[in-house]
């Protein structure tokens, strides 16, 4: 999945207690929403919701998670499915691009969808880290997006396969994070974080 979507670009990523030789301290971490897309689908039992990370391993170093949340255009009072997904939590080395994905219920009858998600990442700059106040020393950034799509009798039954073999992801679908560095935080500090230029 290539997108290339309104990069934020970072100049340097902040790492506790040094980096490790194994993990890489630059390049581009890309975040795409790989399933569903703005398209219908086939009534089922559970629905698989699915995103693709390009060098996921830069995931760690940015303290990145994803946040989403499903509404019924019918009722838009209660969310139909909604997760977290901490990567800091996954085994991001094993595989590159790394799937992270979960099914929901829901999905049997026929409705209109809304789905918005949020990719966070925590960062900071040298001068930054030199700051009196540690609150102002690390912000946190984030990108929201949102589709529509729809559950409908006639279409197709699902087949992850066919739906994401498409290598290029539509660009609003994707969020991607430039890393050109990597810096040290101060001794004491529990968390991690980066440099965004602006």
């Amino acid at each position: 999945m290539h997108t290339f979507s309104q990069a934020a670009a970072l100049l340097a990523t902040c790492a506790v207690g040094g980096v490790h030789a194994a993990s890489p301290t630059s390049g581009i971490l890309e975040v795409d929403l790989a399933f569903p897309r703005n398209q219908t689908y086939a009534p089922t039992a559970r629905l698989p919701f699915v995103f693709a990370y390009q060098n996921p391993e830069l995931a760690t170093a940015l303290n990145a998670r994803i946040s989403f949340t499903v509404w019924n255009w019918a009722n838009m009072d209660n969310t139909t499915a909604g997760a977290i997904f901490d990567l800091g939590q996954a085994n991001l080395s094993s595989r590159d691009p790394f799937l992270q994905y979960n099914y929901f219920p829901g999905f049997e009858a026929e409705g209109q969808f809304l789905l918005t998600w949020t990719v966070g990442w925590d960062n900071c700059t040298e001068d930054s880290l030199g700051l009196t106040y540690r609150s102002n020393r690390i912000s946190h950034r984030s990108k929201t997006q949102s589709i529509n799509f729809t559950i409908s009798n006639s279409a197709p039954v699902i087949d992850l396969v066919a739906a994401t073999d498409n290598k290029d992801c539509p660009q609003k679908l994707g969020v991607t994070i430039d890393v050109t560095d990597t810096l040290e935080l101060p001794p004491g500090w529990t968390s991690l974080a980066v440099t965004i230029a602006q």
